[in-house]
């Protein structure tokens, strides 16, 4: 397609951009590797941040280097909206209307990607991401690369309380699927507690250098004693940062 000769044309000048960019250095090597080899790696991946401009640097590498891949990038948004994304993107210098206008970035509110009749169900929402990325492979896509702000689950929404449940589901989910997911959870809007939770439940972590293996996925935080939930969430974190980027490198699915 056009577009995608395009998009990889401007491979090299976001090569430069991100790799002065600091924080996203390591994260763009290891998202121009999977663009570079049409093969995005199905990955379910989370990301904590501070402030709007924390969660724009941080993305913003993963996001475009989708785009140069190829694939369809889905934003599905609750507090930090589409128009402050879009301002940020060309901001970098990324012409960003041609995927606007063909809908290789396209966007969700998020209610209405995870909520049915006002009320959250994990089956629900999976059988959605199921049409959205048999809809975006019967558009051409290679892939989809669903982005998604979890801020809504706090609006005291019937079924909040399966949140853990659907993060944990998602891990079977995308097993053989072309699509990876990343996401994100405000550290001022969670709890640490909370945040333990959706930790473990994630097998990648977007730190602030890299991508990271969780080298905590899987483990059970009620089995923790001794401390704080906040202790134990910086202590995890900056451990899982200090581990290095993940080296992983992607596979076919």
């Amino acid at each position: 397609m056009e577009m995608n000769r395009s998009l990889h044309g401007q491979t090299a000048q976001h090569r430069a951009h991100y790799s002065q960019a600091g924080n996203a250095e390591g994260i763009a090597v290891y998202t121009l590797h999977n663009a570079e080899n049409r093969c995005l790696t199905p990955d379910h991946l989370c990301l904590f941040f501070d402030s709007f401009p924390d969660l724009c640097s941080s993305i913003a590498p993963v996001l475009t280097t989708s785009l140069l891949a190829g694939d369809q990038v889905l934003c599905v948004l609750h507090k930090w909206g589409r128009t402050r994304l879009i301002d940020y993107l060309r901001g970098t210098g990324w012409d960003i209307d041609p995927n606007l206008f063909s809908r290789q970035l396209d966007f969700e509110k998020a209610e209405e990607f995870f909520l049915t009749a006002g009320s959250f169900s994990p089956h629900a929402v999976l059988d959605r991401l199921g049409g959205r990325i048999d809809e975006a492979l019967s558009r051409g896509y290679p892939n989809l690369f669903l982005i998604a702000d979890m801020g809504w689950i706090l609006g005291g929404v019937r079924g909040s309380e399966c949140l853990i449940e659907y993060e944990t589901e998602l891990n079977g989910f995308l097993k053989g699927k072309k699509c990876s997911i990343l996401c994100t959870y405000g550290l001022k809007e969670f709890t640490p507690a909370i945040l333990l939770y959706v930790l473990v439940t994630h097998p990648k972590l977007v730190g602030r250098s890299s991508i990271c293996n969780n080298l905590y996925y899987g483990t059970s935080p009620c089995l923790l004693t001794g401390d704080t939930p906040s202790n134990i969430l910086g202590r995890w974190l900056q451990k899982i940062e200090e581990s290095g980027p993940s080296r992983r490198g992607p596979r076919s699915v």
